[in-house]
């Protein structure tokens, strides 16, 4: 509902908030206060961008899997959350992969739960990300498609036209969050030569637990595994 009132000789509008809208202020102020570092790397997104092209596939399943493998086989120390606690701060260690997904709802980004993606191959993600945006579009979240919360986020900030690079906010309870950015046709040196490549921009942004050694050799891990996909 809508409620309209004069002040200063000029007329407003109040806009009544959704319950979303209102939650997701609440935890973007508090995301806020964590300190956080990040750092970038550039991809060559060829393969990406064939692998899209002829087999159907959305850029987020792509990276999800790419990130799920990673994690799960190679580097399962950073599927972690930081407890603050007041007497001694704990860490806690999965054994399953909940993956957080910001997309597009009819209200803003929303930042969904994508549960056991260590038991789902990229099929299966790229059906359930195609169903969960559908939603999304029609409103039809509920909480079910929040729980339980991630700690560790993508966010495929290449769906807005020219962002190339840029910060994000974390979650309370987020480890670390993966963003992809826009890909661009960009001069790059191949075998002594300058060449034109589809580059994206990808940044991790992380708190403790994860520090800057972890945190760039799943950056480059990332890069080996999109750059020359297997599946």
């Amino acid at each position: 509902m809508l409620i309209f009132w004069q002040k200063h000789g000029r007329r407003m509008k109040e806009l009544k908030l959704s319950f979303l809208e209102k939650t997701k202020a609440k935890i973007l102020a508090e995301g806020i206060k964590i300190p956080k570092a990040s750092c970038k790397i550039s991809i060559d997104a060829t393969e990406i961008i064939s692998k899209i092209k002829n087999c159907g596939l959305k850029l987020d399943a792509v990276f999800l899997s790419a990130m799920a493998e990673i994690i799960y086989i190679r580097m399962p120390e950073i599927n972690v959350r930081w407890i603050d606690d007041k007497d001694e701060p704990k860490l806690e260690l999965y054994e399953t992969l909940n993956f957080g997904l910001a997309i597009e709802a009819k209200n803003g980004l929303a930042v969904v739960t994508i549960k056991d993606v260590e038991h789902k191959n990229i099929w299966q993600l790229n059906s359930e990300i195609k169903e969960l945006a559908e939603k999304a579009k029609q409103n039809r979240l509920d909480m079910q498609y929040f729980e339980p919360r991630p700690n560790v986020v993508f966010n495929n900030v290449g769906i807005y036209q020219n962002i190339i690079d840029g910060d994000s906010l974390m979650q309370p309870w987020n480890t670390f969050m993966v963003s992809a950015f826009r890909i661009t046709e960009t001069p790059v040196v191949a075998e002594g030569c300058v060449v034109i490549r589809p580059m994206m921009n990808v940044r991790i942004f992380f708190h403790k637990p994860i520090d800057g050694k972890a945190a760039t050799k799943f950056l480059n891990l990332l890069k080996e595994a999109l750059e020359d996909p297997r599946f």
